[in-house]
């Protein structure tokens, strides 16, 4: 389901909950491990599994919280809803998934946790079809996550997100453009994201790998890197950077 990377995001704002970034979860994806197997590889307590089946505007997602200990399912779930429900499901997992792991959230982390960044259903998908492409890393994905970004930005210009996607395209190696042509379109991108939202640890992040790799200036770097931490302890990218 394309909204994987998105449902980790929110769930990794889960207070005392370390949640792995989706770089180490995804080496899994496709292949069929025993799920205590699969907790000790990763050193997690439990294991959250999903499949989603969709037949035209119908969503259903099955969904199971497994026990990494003892193998055993802790909860299961079964959600219909349909294709223009995407961005409420999503919030409606992870606050499920915080009630099931007894994690005691304050109004305030409730609203991190749920907080979606549009409200316009189709710019929310075309932002999860950019990251897909954009996981992929070729030199064509990467162009073909810029268009997607793009256009999830002509339908909601304060997608924030979005932004931060574009700049994180802009900034990878796959990109078959100059240094000279993309940086500075990468840092126009992170800036707006944060102009937007400056809550947003992703932009943070990618801001931070932008500074560093381009401008060499290792305090701003550090600093938008720290800050992103701050804002989201669970950031796998932020702390490479370390």
């Amino acid at each position: 389901m394309l909204f994987r990377s998105s449902l980790i995001n929110s769930l990794s704002q889960l207070p005392n909950l370390s949640v792995k970034a989706r770089s180490s979860v995804f080496h899994y994806k496709g292949t069929d491990v025993d799920p205590q197997k699969l907790a000790a590889d990763l050193s997690v307590q439990a294991i959250l599994n999903g499949r989603v089946v969709q037949r035209g505007d119908d969503l259903t997602l099955y969904l199971s919280l497994v026990d990494g200990r003892n193998g055993n399912q802790i909860w299961g779930e079964q959600y219909n809803r349909k294709l223009a429900d995407l961005i409420s499901l999503q919030t409606d997992i992870a606050r499920e998934v915080s009630r099931k792991l007894q994690v005691r959230l304050s109004r305030a982390d409730e609203q991190n946790v749920t907080k979606s960044y549009t409200a316009n259903v189709e710019a929310y998908q075309l932002y999860l079809k950019g990251r897909y492409h954009r996981l992929k890393t070729g030199p064509s994905d990467v162009q073909a996550s810029i268009s997607y970004f793009e256009k999830a930005i002509a339908l909601d210009p304060s997608y924030a997100l979005a932004y931060v996607g574009i700049a994180d395209a802009y900034s990878a190696p796959g990109i078959e453009l100059r240094p000279v042509e993309v940086i500075p379109k990468a840092k126009a991108a992170a800036q707006k994201a944060l102009e937007i939202d400056d809550s947003l640890a992703e932009a943070h992040s990618v801001l931070g790998w932008i500074i560093f790799s381009s401008d060499w200036d290792w305090n701003a770097a550090e600093n938008q890197l720290r800050r992103a931490l701050e804002l989201d302890p669970n950031s796998g990218e932020s702390r490479s950077e370390e």
